[in-house]
């Protein structure tokens, strides 16, 4: 009788794949939804570039965010529940989660870049009204990279309270745009992905764009929301 009215304390392994079934689940269907707008819009696979075709680059483009999403996902969890990233490499520990990190961060990018360049003029919009929307996206995608430079650091935004304790006890950020614009890393700093997509007018990287975005949250929800709950239990919202 003593245990009643106690929550029972998830095992280490529940919760390292705490949220996981959700980003899945989310994933998938954007896949799904995907292959029904490709099925729809045959301007998707105009063009090629660099020798391939504007189909294969976007398959590309759909592997690389879901490959960072893992690789972030694993190394996260895993540092703060298993501790085995420092019991394996040590100091080399972070070190190997920003160089995987960055990595599959250009490959996430680069495709879309690519893409719109492959398939421009694909997408049925006025060019300056596209250019106008794209500058104006700069602005806030600028100062976002200022405020981290300037307020917030790389370490942290790689997610570095997940490695190095010093972090946990930090107040979370409410300089520069981080006091502005609630979510900014998702709000904001995706909006670099549309910004090609616009100047060159092309409905795949428009598309590709739109899988990035909206996965992210996705990752949001299923894995920095939980851990940021367990490492800052004050206050679960994100710098």
């Amino acid at each position: 009788m003593s245990g009643r009215g106690r929550e029972a304390k998830p095992s280490r392994w529940a919760l390292v794949f705490e949220g996981q079934l959700l980003q899945v689940a989310i994933l998938l269907g954007l896949l799904l939804g995907v292959a029904a707008l490709r099925a729809r819009l045959p301007g998707m696979g105009r063009g090629e570039i660099l020798g391939l075709s504007s189909d294969l680059w976007f398959a590309i483009g759909l592997v690389g965010p879901i490959l960072h999403q893992a690789w972030v996902f694993l190394w996260w969890r895993s540092a703060l529940h298993l501790d085995w990233p420092h019991a394996l490499f040590g100091a080399s520990a972070f070190p190997i989660y920003r160089a995987g990190f960055l990595l599959f961060a250009v490959w996430r990018v680069a495709p879309v870049f690519l893409l719109a360049v492959a398939n421009a003029g694909s997408l049925d919009i006025d060019p300056t009204a596209a250019r106008l929307l794209a500058g104006a996206m700069v602005v806030p995608v600028a100062w976002l990279v200022w405020s981290i430079a300037r307020h917030f650091g790389i370490t942290r935004a790689l997610g570095g309270d997940h490695f190095f304790a010093r972090y946990r006890s930090l107040p979370l950020c409410r300089a520069g745009i981080f006091r502005a614009v609630p979510h900014a890393m998702y709000t904001v700093g995706f909006l670099a992905l549309w910004i090609p997509a616009l100047v060159w007018r092309s409905e795949a990287a428009l598309v590709l764009a739109a899988f990035n975005h909206i996965g992210i949250w996705a990752h949001w929800f299923a894995t920095e929301k939980p851990d940021l709950r367990r490492l800052h239990e004050s206050d679960s919202r994100p710098a």
